[in-house]
């Protein structure tokens, strides 16, 4: 019964990993020159929860020759006759990862566990500075400014700002980018993909498709921070101060 469970949880990550890729190959092909940031934004989330719902349809694939035996004859045991005495031989053959499934097993849980670890560091760090900061309610937004904040972020309505930004012209741009990242729950997305990502660490597709997802989640954030009536010179000029 464990052994099966285990079969189950590879056929579901064989389909899940096969359905993300083909999406990602068509974002690539099709929709890499496409400029309606929400459309893309769209396609990407759906193409990740379509990616982890199919497996659970009736879909199945044979993966015996990878994963289980591989009998000559089904359900046949082959009789041999060595030195007149009568030894029935099992013609199964064990697959390379059926015999190695174990190790795999443990590598797999071992480097997903890891990677868990990492998402929960993660949110644990945003608890601590929700506490430690200074809170300001914006909106629906509530402002976080902490000495502990080296660069401007969001996690859902809560939005993170550096204690030392000075300029108000620049602390009104940083506030109106991350509000639209907050607004849009650009955060959800990122939540979802740092999990997909962590159950498909061994698919490099899947984080190409988690970097694509965070670039359009910023062009969004530009474009919806230029629509509210801010200057575009000193827009371009307060990004170019933060890659530098």
């Amino acid at each position: 019964k464990n052994r099966r469970s285990k079969m189950e949880l590879a056929r579901y990550l064989l389909i899940s990993t096969v359905c993300l890729s083909i999406s990602f190959i068509i974002y690539r092909l099709f929709l890499g020159r496409v400029y309606y940031f929400q459309y893309l934004r769209a396609f990407l989330t759906i193409s990740i929860i379509l990616s982890l719902l199919l497996p659970l349809s009736a879909i199945r694939i044979d993966y015996s020759v990878l994963l289980g035996h591989r009998p000559v004859a089904a359900g046949i045991n082959m009789m041999t006759v060595p030195y007149g005495n009568i030894v029935l031989s099992d013609t199964h053959e064990e697959g390379f990862f059926a015999s190695h499934y174990v190790l795999f097993t443990r590598l797999y849980f071992a480097i997903v566990f890891l990677m868990c670890v990492r998402i929960a560091f993660q949110l644990f760090r945003i608890i601590r500075l929700f506490f430690q900061s200074e809170k300001k309610k914006r909106g629906k937004n509530i402002l976080l400014i902490s000495s502990s904040v080296k660069s401007p972020f969001s996690f859902f309505r809560l939005i993170f700002l550096p204690e030392d930004i000075s300029d108000k012209d620049e602390a009104e741009s940083i506030i109106a980018h991350e509000n639209i990242h907050a607004s849009q729950y650009h955060s959800f997305d990122n939540l979802l993909v740092e999990l997909v990502s962590a159950v498909m660490w061994f698919n490099p597709l899947v984080w190409r498709m988690k970097s694509s997802l965070h670039m359009v989640h910023e062009y969004l954030a530009d474009e919806g921070a230029l629509n509210t009536g801010i200057d575009r010179l000193r827009y371009q000029t307060l990004l170019l101060n933060h890659v530098s």
